[in-house]
């Protein structure tokens, strides 16, 4: 997520609504499952991504304003590689390994007016390599972009690429309403138009990351409140209402939990057992950090 001045846009965001999304509290939290919750470096204070590979071991990436670098962690936040790439990080805002490959996803727009996107692909780093050369597939939104500025008022901004196995998927991040547009991605390409698949339901808040089990057939979906429709909240509290949800294949919410944190959660992921990791950049009350919220089980047993 790209740092602007919030003030101005809260401001004018509480004079145009004055309601507020809140996630299920009566959706489970995370009991015995849960990990303690750890720190990140400064290196990677901005954390925008995370992909679970084997062996607790996961990737993560900053935002816009730094190096177009992959970090490699193990499951205590620990950087044990860096894989500098020869892509160009604008702000890069997610990761998915589909088909073999590692996707990066260079798709944040809050100002709405990118005419394009980028998605950097490399086969999936391994071991200690210098650097990792990656291709680009350049995207772009069947809507037009924004002609004048007009931060997070728009519904042309994203934060979450996901593999089903069998697509590549980006959700937008929607300023403006409770629902988020799906859309895929035409990987055999070197540049093409997004093509809209689908629509989720009512959400808690703004998606920023996704993660799909192909067991369960769901997608697992990370966020926060939209400030705009909460703006004196966020402007007393200074933190960010972050949840987690499980959308259907359909992309309906079938339920949500509040992280109590109050972080800027940004990635998640799923390992091979089926837990939950999350991670969130800092802010201005929070330092940034990963951790294993619990099993996706424990998530989908409100609706048993």
């Amino acid at each position: 997520m790209q740092k602007f001045q919030l003030l101005p846009l809260l401001l004018c965001g509480f004079l145009v609504c004055s309601c507020s999304q809140q996630p299920d509290n009566k959706a489970p939290r995370a009991t015995d499952d849960q990990a303690p919750e750890q720190q990140l470096s400064t290196e990677i204070a901005e954390t925008s991504g995370l992909a679970c590979l084997r062996n607790n071991q996961f990737l993560t990436i900053n935002d816009s304003g730094n190096a177009a670098t992959v970090y490699q962690l193990d499951a205590s936040g620990r950087i044990i590689n860096r894989y500098a790439t020869n892509g160009r990080n604008q702000d890069w805002e997610a990761l998915a390994l589909h088909q073999g490959r590692l996707w990066i996803a260079d798709i944040g727009n809050n100002s709405g007016q990118r005419a394009t996107l980028d998605l950097y692909h490399a086969p999936i780093p391994q071991g200690q390599i210098k650097e990792l050369m990656v291709d680009r597939l350049e995207l772009r939104y069947p809507q037009a972009p924004m002609t004048k500025p007009s931060f997070y008022q728009h519904e042309l901004d994203a934060e979450a690429l996901v593999s089903t196995g069998d697509s590549l998927l980006i959700f937008s991040k929607n300023w403006i309403g409770l629902q988020s547009r799906v859309y895929a991605v035409d990987t055999n390409a070197k540049a093409s138009t997004l093509a809209q698949v689908g629509v989720t339901s009512a959400l808690p808040g703004v998606i920023t990351d996704v993660a799909y089990s192909a067991q369960q057939q769901v997608f697992v979906v990370a966020g926060y409140e939209n400030f705009r429709l909460n703006p004196l909240t966020f402007m007393l509290s200074g933190d960010f209402a972050p949840f987690i949800a499980v959308l259907d294949a359909k992309y309906q919410l079938i339920t949500s939990v509040q992280i109590p944190t109050g972080g800027q959660l940004e990635a998640v992921c799923l390992d091979d057992t089926q837990n939950i990791w999350l991670s969130q950049e800092s802010s201005s009350h929070h330092k940034a950090k990963m951790w294993r919220w619990g099993a996706l089980s424990t998530l989908l047993s409100a609706t048993d």
